[in-house]
This record gives structure tokens, C-alpha cells and sequence, in this order.
């Protein structure tokens, strides 16, 4: 019975087997760490258990977000590739959050705080610091289904197959030269702009619309490391940057 019980949750309706992700939590001394929010993202959200696991069965083969969540330690993004019928086991060290409290930044129209805009979003949006933003009130009205809808018609940002997007520069893009196998001046290559999610820079190349719309809170795009801010600063900066901020 007991192994009926293990095999069921590898059935699909496909005749395909199912994957599963066992997502272990631990702390800054290795001991597991129980009620941490653990988000499949698009797909469900559960609590660590007592021994630190929070388990996702019947997921199909592919490429997931995994996202922790906890009072007193910094969240966490990790992608994870699942094959079929295999069980995936993630272990993910969580770091404590300093315990200093934050400047506070007032204005008449709002109050923003690293507790209420941990990722900046919302303090360089009003600052005008030479990105182009997308609220997450824009994206709700433009009513789209992909996410990579929302990149076409922005000057210099092509969006190429795949769900790739790409940050032009000049006549030639760096995807120009990534697939003329070309080294610009040292410069790493570039397989699309760098996407980084919730402060989580993502592999090359990456499908945006892995992440869904419904999801997103805002979006900031820079096209180089001129206008880049430095918190969103990576090897990769010179590749453009998309940063996205879900909710």
C-alpha cells in the first residue's frame, strides 16, 4: 500500500510521469527551518514542516520559480529544472536580515521603506532616474496573456524567440554579436538583457514569460550600465537589465 501511495502522485493523465520538487529549508546553522513560506510560482504556496520540507508533486517537465518567504531572513528566488518522474531535491540556506532599522523617505503622496518597497521599485520610479518603469496598474489595463507582450513598442527593446528580450544598442544589438560567436572588448556574451527577479539575477538565456502577468508588480528596464543603479548591477550589466518585482 505504502509503495501505491508513493507511485500515485507520478501518474498523469497524459500516460506521462510526474515530477516533484522537495524544497528543503535550513538556517545559518544548517538546522531546518519550520513556516517558511515555500511558492511554486503559478502553481501553489506551502508551509516547511518541522523538518524544513515543503513537497510539490505532480508537476510536468520544465523550468520553475521557487520562492521562500519568512519573518527574519532574506527571501530567496531559485530556479528549477524538473524531469520526468524524477524527484528534485532543493536545499536553500536562508540568511538572517539585519536588525537595523531603516530611514524612512516621506513625501506627500507616500511613504516608502525597504518593508513596504524592499526592491526600490517604487522610491526609483518617483525619482525619474533615467529607467523606463512598469506599474503594476499598467500592466493590468493592457489586458495581455504573455508576458513578453509588454516589451513590444518600447524604444530599443527587441523581443526576440523564445520569450527573450533583447536591449539594442546603436545599429548592432549584443545579439548581433552573440550569434556571429564575436567577444565585444572582453565583455562576457550576451544571450538577451540580464533579467533579474526580486533581486535574483536569472541564467542566459532566459523566457520571460516564465513569470506571469499576474504576478508582476513592476518592471524597471535599463539599457546599460551607465543608467543601471547599482543595487541592480550585475556581471551582465553591459547586456542591458530587466529587473521584475512580483508581489
Amino acid at each position: 500500500m505504502a509503495a501505491l501511495l508513493f507511485l500515485c502522485p507520478l501518474c498523469s493523465s497524459f500516460g506521462q510521469q510526474a515530477s516533484t520538487i522537495l524544497a528543503r529549508l535550513t538556517g545559518p546553522d544548517s538546522l531546518p527551518v519550520r513556516g517558511v513560506a515555500v511558492e511554486l510560482v503559478s502553481i501553489g504556496e506551502q508551509q516547511t514542516d518541522s523538518t524544513g520540507r515543503a513537497r510539490f508533486t505532480g508537476l510536468a517537465a520544465g523550468m520553475f520559480m521557487l520562492r521562500t518567504r519568512a519573518v527574519g531572513y532574506r527571501p530567496t528566488l531559485t530556479m528549477v529544472s524538473t524531469q520526468p518522474g524524477a524527484e528534485i531535491l532543493v536545499t536553500i540556506a536562508l540568511s538572517r536580515t539585519t536588525n537595523v532599522l531603516p530611514a524612512v523617505s516621506v513625501s506627500a503622496e507616500s511613504i516608502s521603506t525597504p518593508l513596504t518597497d524592499p526592491g526600490g521599485f517604487t522610491r526609483r520610479l518617483h525619482q525619474h532616474n533615467g529607467g523606463h518603469f512598469i506599474t503594476e496598474d499598467e500592466i493590468r489595463a493592457k489586458r495581455l496573456i504573455e508576458t513578453d507582450a509588454l516589451f513590444y513598442g518600447i524604444p530599443t527593446v527587441q523581443v526576440d524567440t523564445g520569450g527573450i528580450i533583447v536591449i539594442k544598442r546603436g545599429e548592432l544589438s549584443f545579439r548581433d554579436y552573440y550569434l556571429a560567436k564575436k567577444d565585444l572588448n572582453g565583455f562576457m556574451t550576451c544571450i538577451g538583457a540580464q533579467v533579474i527577479v526580486d533581486g535574483t539575477a536569472m541564467p542566459q538565456p532566459f523566457n520571460i514569460n516564465q513569470i506571469p502577468l499576474q504576478t508582476i508588480h513592476g518592471i524597471e528596464i535599463y539599457s546599460g550600465p551607465a543608467t543601471t543603479p547599482v543595487p541592480l548591477r550585475t556581471p551582465k550589466t553591459v547586456c542591458g537589465t530587466i529587473a521584475i518585482w512580483t508581489k
